[in-house]
Formats: structure tokens, sequence, C-alpha cells
């Protein structure tokens, strides 16, 4: 499992074994260290808790290995974006509680991986728990089967992130503040829940979109070109889509959140011209709203991705995690 590029070294069975014994160190973090997941990934009934040491202002990363990403698949551009764990590196939760990932050191990433919880009907996805800390969540593909709520952001940006809910709650943005850009928070089984709830800190979103809950977002965010399939919405309001339809927009409503070639609310109706999810550059007049950008053609075949502002597979220092 876990092999970092910096301090302990080693191979783990999980990324509580690595944290166990970073703790346990004496020597405070040389340079950032760097935990990647293989296409194996990590299935567990034990929440994956980052917690109890101190990065030493060197900073920490919790991220596919090179090549193991479900941005770096072969098939990326034509895979559903959805929950896959045969397509790229994983972490997934089958029973128990709290959260699948609980983070509470700062000064962290979490990236270019999928993450699911499958079982007990209660917490978390993604759970930041400090909020004093910042954390960033990038290019994420984060799946709620049961549980209360996807994501708890305390402080940090969420970009690229697909969030889709079975039942419960979308997002808690709390405390620290941050930014959402090209984010995708989705309920399937509904209505029901909130989509956003922002109850403290000062919040900006772009290019989000919020469907399938009662209520796409309670709180204050400030930001623009925003979607939502609620008549208004609770969304920043400007530039904001409202009434999407779920069918139109997507390549799937349940199973494939790729735009569509007939989308009338997210396709080039966002602003920015930073990569999707997988690397793809924007491809129409402007910008998709989402973490999808559509492809003329259908977006099939494979793309180069880019990982850290380069391209994958150009020698970046990570070992894989054991099975």
């Amino acid at each position: 499992m876990p092999t970092n590029t910096a301090g302990v070294s080693g191979t783990y069975t999980d990324v509580n074994s690595w944290v166990a014994l970073r703790a346990q160190a004496v020597d405070p973090f040389a340079a950032k260290e760097i935990v990647a997941v293989t296409s194996g990934g990590i299935t567990t009934t034990a929440t994956q808790d980052i917690s109890g040491f101190d990065e030493n202002g060197q900073g920490w990363e919790l991220k596919a290995d090179t090549g193991a990403s479900f941005r770096e698949h072969a098939s990326a551009a034509a895979n559903p974006q959805f929950y896959d764990s045969t397509k790229g590196a994983f972490i997934e939760k089958t029973s128990g509680q709290p959260a699948v990932i609980d983070a509470s050191v700062t000064n962290g990433t979490i990236k270019d991986l999928q993450v699911k919880k499958d079982d007990d009907g209660y917490n978390e996805v993604i759970h930041i728990s400090n909020s004093g800390n910042t954390v960033n969540l990038e290019n994420l593909i984060s799946h709620l089967a049961t549980g209360s709520r996807n994501i708890v952001q305390r402080k940090g940006n969420i970009t690229d992130v697909l969030a889709v809910c079975d039942e419960g709650d979308g997002m808690l943005i709390s405390s620290g503040g941050g930014t959402l850009n090209r984010v995708n928070v989705r309920r399937l089984n509904g209505p029901g829940g909130t989509g956003i709830t922002q109850d403290y800190g000062t919040w900006s979103g772009t290019n989000v979109v919020v469907s399938g809950f009662s209520t796409d977002m309670t709180g204050t965010m400030t930001g623009s070109h925003c979607a939502t399939d609620q008549a208004a919405g609770g969304l920043p309001s400007t530039n904001r889509q409202v009434s999407l339809v779920a069918a139109t927009e997507w390549e799937s409503a349940t199973a494939d959140f790729r735009v569509a070639s007939g989308s009338a609310k997210l396709k080039d109706n966002g602003t920015g011209v930073a990569p999707d999810i997988i690397g793809q550059a924007q491809s129409g007049a402007a910008t998709d709203i989402g973490q999808w950008e559509f492809q003329a053609g259908g977006g099939g075949g494979a793309r180069p991705c880019l990982v850290d502002g380069r391209l994958v597979n150009d020698g970046l220092l990570l070992k894989g995690l054991a099975a």
C-alpha cells in the first residue's frame, strides 16, 4: 500500500500504517511526503485517519500512483464519469463508521483518486476535521452509497470533483473558507437533502452544478457561472443556469456524468480555462460548468492528462502500493 517519497519510506498495508510510522518518527518532514495508491486500491472497514503528526511546513499528499489514476486510464475520455474501481486507484470503505478518509493535518492535498463509502448509513466519504488546517481536494470521484453527507470541507479548495450521493446531503463547507471550481454535486435518489451547506467562513463557487436535492444550497457563497435543477435556488446568481434537466445534460443522469452533446445548461456556460477532471482542455466557445469538459466528436479516445502541471508518465517520483 502507501509508499512515500521522503521521510518514513516504505510499503504499508494502508494509509493508517503510514500514519502510525509517521507519527512515531523523531525526524521532522524534510520534504513533502507523497503517499500513493495503486490501481489495486484499498478495500477496508477502517477509516483512513490522517492525524497525529506534524508535517513541519513541508506538506503531504494522498494521491493515485503514477499511471494508476482514473485520469490516466487508457480510455479515460470514453469511460463513464462514475465510480468504478476497475478504472483507477480507489479507497472503498465497505462498512463501519466514521468517514472513509478523515484528515486533520494541515498543508495537505487529496487528489486523483476514487473514494466510496458503502455501508452503515452515517458519516461521510471525506471529512476534513480541523477548521484551522488547510487540505485541498482535487480531481476526485467521491461516491456516497449510504451515509449522511459526501464531503465535509473545513478549509481549502475543492477543484474538479464529482460528488455523487445515493442518499443524504452533498457537501458541508465551513469555518476556514476556500473556493469551489468545476464541481458536480449530484444526488441519485431524490429529491432529498441539501446539495451544499455553507455555515461559516468565506467561500466562492465557480462552475458548480448541483442537482437531485430538495435544496441546492443553503448559506452564502460568492461566485458565478453555476447551475441548478431548481427554478432559482441558492447558488451564486451571477450567470446562473436554472431548471436543468439531468437527462439532457449528461450522458446518463444516474451513471455517467460526462457532459452530453445536447447539454443546454452546462456546455459553454462556464468561465475560466482550467483543464477538467481528466485534463481535457476547453473545446467550445466557453468552458463547461461542472467537472467535465465536453469534447467535440464525443470526447472519445485517450488524451494526455496533466498531473502537477506536466504530462503523465514523465517520471514523477512516486512508488506504488502493495495489495
